[in-house]
C-alpha cells in the first residue's frame, strides 16, 4: 500500500482480517463432544483416561461457581502459577526482542531498513516449522512430557541472545535472529498444552486466563518498557542483560513445572493402580 498508507497496512488491514477470521470460528465452530452428541473423550479413548488428583471430569462440580472453580483449581494450584510465569518471561524474551529489534539493528548496528526488515523477517517466520514439530518431539522424544524440550529452546535462545548481540555480520545476525524466532514460541506453545494437564478439564479456561493476563500485562510489559528503562539507564547492555535474565527464570520455573506434571503423573499412576487393586478384589 505504499509508505503513504502505512498505517491502513499496519493495523487497518490486519484488524479486518482478524475480524473476518474470527466470524469464520464463531459460525464453524463447535462446542464440546457431549454437545454435538458423540461420547466423552473417556468413552472414546478409554487408554487414555487421566485421573488427576483434582478427579480431572469434563463436569463441573454443580454446587460450586465459576469464581470458587477459579480459587480452588486455579488459584490454588501451584502448577498454575508455575505454566503462567513460564509465559511471562518467554513473553518478556519475545517481546523484548520483536519491539526492540529493529531500533538496535538501525542504531546499533547500522543496518540499512532493508537489512533490518530481512532480518526481523526471518524472525518472525522461522516460528512456523518449529511450532508444527514441538507437539510431536514432546510426544515422541519426551513421552508427553512438556517441559524438557522448553527448557533446551530456552537455553538455545540464551546462547543465540549472545551471538545476536555481538555480531556484527548482516547474515550471522540474520541468522541468530532466526533461530530465536525458530524456538521463542516453542515454550509458548507447550506451556499452552501443559495447562490443559495439571488442572481438571473444567478449569482449563480459568487456567488459559490467567496465563494471558500474566503474560500481557507483566510479560509484554518487562520486555518492552523495562527493556527501553534498562537501555535508558545502562545501555543495551542492560536490555540484554534483562532478557537473559529473563530467559535464566523461565528455565527454573519449567523445571518447576515438570517436577509439578512429575509429581500429578506419579499420582495418576497410584489411582489407577488403586482402582485395578479395587476392581480386582470386587472380582474376587
Amino acid at each position: 500500500m505504499g509508505n503513504e498508507h502505512w498505517q491502513s497496512a499496519s493495523y487497518i488491514v490486519p484488524a479486518c482480517v482478524a475480524v473476518i477470521f474470527a466470524l469464520i470460528v464463531l459460525v464453524l465452530g463447535k462446542g464440546s463432544p457431549r454437545e454435538e452428541g458423540l461420547p466423552s473423550l473417556e468413552q472414546m479413548m478409554p487408554e487414555e483416561k487421566v485421573i488427576l488428583k483434582t478427579k480431572n471430569t469434563a463436569k463441573a462440580p454443580e454446587n460450586m461457581s465459576a469464581w470458587q472453580i477459579f480459587c480452588t483449581y486455579v488459584l490454588r494450584n501451584k502448577n498454575a502459577w508455575y505454566i503462567s510465569l513460564v509465559d511471562v518471561f518467554v513473553y518478556m524474551v519475545r517481546f523484548g526482542m520483536i519491539s526492540w529489534l529493529p531500533i538496535y539493528l538501525l542504531t546499533v548496528k547500522h543496518f540499512s531498513k532493508e537489512q533490518m526488515s530481512v532480518a526481523f523477517l526471518f524472525f518472525e517466520w522461522a516460528a512456523i516449522p518449529s511450532t508444527l514439530l514441538a507437539g510431536w518431539l514432546s510426544d515422541k522424544l519426551f513421552k508427553g512430557r512438556r517441559m524438557p524440550l522448553a527448557m533446551i529452546c530456552m537455553a538455545l535462545i540464551f546462547v543465540c541472545l549472545i551471538g545476536y548481540w555481538k555480531s556484527e555480520s548482516l547474515l550471522m545476525v540474520t541468522i541468530f535472529a532466526a533461530i530465536v524466532g525458530c524456538l521463542i514460541y516453542v515454550p509458548q506453545f507447550l506451556a499452552s498444552v501443559q495447562t490443559m494437564e495439571i488442572v481438571p478439564s473444567f478449569a482449563v479456561g480459568s487456567a488459559v486466563g490467567l496465563r494471558g493476563f500474566m503474560s500481557y500485562i507483566f510479560g509484554a510489559s518487562l520486555g518492552t518498557s523495562l527493556f527501553g528503562v534498562m537501555v535508558d539507564k545502562l545501555g543495551w547492555y542492560g536490555g540484554f542483560y534483562l532478557l537473559m535474565g529473563g530467559i535464566v527464570c523461565c528455565i527454573l520455573f519449567c523445571y518447576l513445572s515438570h517436577r509439578g506434571a512429575l509429581e500429578l503423573e506419579r499420582q495418576r499412576q497410584n489411582a489407577l493402580h488403586n482402582q485395578d487393586s479395587l476392581q480386582l478384589a470386587d472380582a474376587q
